[in-house]
């Protein structure tokens, strides 16, 4: 799971990178300013004018509002942090964000209804209205300190969208031998 977050430049030139691949979607860090998801969206785009969906990472569900105070210096609150960022992908051209369920139905005031929402690894509490099961093949790209490596995998998914419109997307990865 790839989430990229660097200068503008790196990002376009990773995208296009990411572009060659047979991904249906990619995503980056909302943080990374709209500068950066711009510049993720001209890399991302074929020649041909297509491309994956390209989303973005509101805040990590690992981060709380008291550690995006003390460790990232953010003073808002929560809610008016991750509203700010689907605005700014919005703005960008990006096709959604990564969020949480709680706050699907707010980014979709805030950015209509057909931006896309992505809640990962969460059920509905009414159930599910939509469906869509599948088994496809991916590719991730890891760069890090022991370098550049591409790994396949099998990639099960579920996608669901629930009576308010909220897309709920659930993936499994499975290492190919």
């Amino acid at each position: 799971d790839l989430k990229l977050h660097d200068i503008p430049n790196t990002v376009k030139k990773s995208m296009a990178v990411l572009s060659r691949l047979d991904v249906d979607m990619c995503n980056l860090h909302a943080a990374g300013t709209i500068r950066m998801m711009e510049a993720a969206i001209e890399g991302l785009t074929r020649p041909d004018g297509t491309r994956p969906l390209l989303i973005a990472v509101t805040q990590l569900t690992s981060t709380d509002e008291e550690i995006m105070h003390r460790d990232l210096l953010i003073p808002h609150a929560m809610p008016d942090v991750v509203m700010h960022y689907a605005k700014n992908a919005k703005s960008a051209g990006l096709d959604g964000v990564v969020c949480s369920p709680l706050e699907a139905g707010k980014v979709h005031e805030v950015c209509g209804k057909d931006f896309v929402t992505v809640t990962p690894g969460v059920r509905f509490a009414d159930g599910d209205v939509g469906y869509l099961h599948g088994l496809r093949n991916f590719v991730v790209v890891a760069i890090g300190q022991i370098g550049f490596s591409i790994e396949q995998f099998d990639l099960l998914y579920h996608v669901a969208i629930d009576k308010m419109g909220t897309t709920l997307v659930q993936l499994f990865v499975m290492s190919k031998p």
